[in-house]
């Protein structure tokens, strides 16, 4: 049994020695990065999608049949394009026999305010009765209401004639049509849906505890699943003062410095929203920090051999953080440190 003892014993030495022996005689090459000055971006991460600030639904204002469309989805049309007409023929015939009634109506009341004044010079000679100049004024009166009857009928049917015809209210693209030539449509039918590419937004949706930090013509930016390949610019462009309650998120909307071709409204986006930026501060990546006993620490390398030293962290931004003290620059520390790294371990630089 004591030999047993002393077998387990010596095993114990020898690790013991041999992790002495590693740790300060054999160089482990190790990854390095210089602790140097440069600019850390604090970032503000949202996601959310496009939509445009002109989007129209446009709907008829009359009813009628359909006898000309030129709102094929995805086409372009200038502002005050003709988009949809529908048969007008019947109020070409009632304006047309509007303005014929305007003009008999305009003749006979010239007739009766001849008539008017006759009687009225008669009158003051006492050569007619009151009732007969009375009824020659009644007449008349009505003759001035037939005829602005006639002329507010006729603007009637002249502004029911322009609904017959539906116009593009801005510049814009089609995005869905729901008539065809032949329709019979009732008024208040929905015909097209358009939007104004110039218009296209990013809808963000940012956190509640990040808002405090958003403000407009904040400089952002902005990626998008369908380029992936690609990054663009923005700015903050307005900012809704509503907290959703179940998301705690609020709408924020950012407008791109140039819109890419082919960008639809309904396209998922993510945003960086720039908060901050440190300008001449120490960087070190994440990677490096060695996090033991709720303190930070890194290895640096000196003379072939590693030093553990505590610093304070600042900002702290995607892989990279800001170091307040404990490091001076261009110090030489280990970029990924093993956990079982302590000071005065012999290490290789990797070229």
């Amino acid at each position: 049994m004591k030999k047993k003892y002393m077998v387990l014993g010596g095993i114990f030495i020898l690790l013991i020695v041999y992790a002495v022996y590693r740790s300060f005689f054999v160089f482990e090459t190790v990854n390095t990065v210089a602790v140097n000055k440069g600019k850390l971006v604090t970032l503000i991460y949202a996601t959310g999608t496009v939509t445009a600030d002109s989007l129209a639904t446009l709907r008829s204002e009359i009813a009628g049949t359909v006898i000309f469309t030129n709102g094929t989805e995805g086409t372009f049309h200038r502002k005050n394009s003709v988009i949809l007409r529908t048969d007008a023929a019947d109020l070409a015939l009632r304006i047309k026999q509007s303005e014929t009634d305007i003009a008999t109506a305009e003749v006979e009341l010239q007739d009766k305010k001849i008539n008017y004044k006759r009687l009225l010079s008669l009158y003051k000679g006492s050569s007619v009765a009151k009732k007969d100049l009375d009824a020659a004024k009644r007449d008349y009166d009505l003759g001035i209401i037939a005829v602005d009857r006639s002329r507010i009928m006729l603007a009637k049917e002249k502004e029911a004639l322009s609904k017959s015809e539906m116009k593009t209210p801005f510049d814009c693209v089609v995005i869905s049509s729901k008539v065809t030539i032949g329709d019979n449509i009732a008024s208040n039918t929905e015909c097209f849906r358009v939007i104004a590419p110039s218009s296209l937004l990013v809808e963000a949706e940012v956190d509640e505890q990040d808002l405090g930090k958003v403000f407009t013509g904040q400089q952002c930016l902005v990626a998008f699943d369908a380029f992936r390949d690609q990054k663009f610019d923005g700015k903050v462009y307005r900012i809704v003062p509503e907290t959703d309650r179940t998301t705690k998120t609020s709408k924020v909307f950012v407008k791109l410095d140039r819109i890419p071709d082919n960008l639809n409204t309904g396209m998922t986006a993510t945003i960086n929203i720039v908060a901050g930026v440190n300008e001449n501060v120490l960087v070190i990546p994440k990677t490096a920090v060695v996090m033991k006993n709720g303190r930070n620490s890194v290895f640096v390398v000196e003379n072939s051999k590693l030093r553990e030293t505590e610093v304070s962290l600042g900002v702290s931004e995607g892989k990279y953080s800001e170091v307040s003290s404990g490091l001076p620059e261009g110090s030489v520390i280990v970029a990924e440190p093993k956990t079982e790294y302590v000071t005065g371990k012999k290490v290789r630089i990797k070229q």
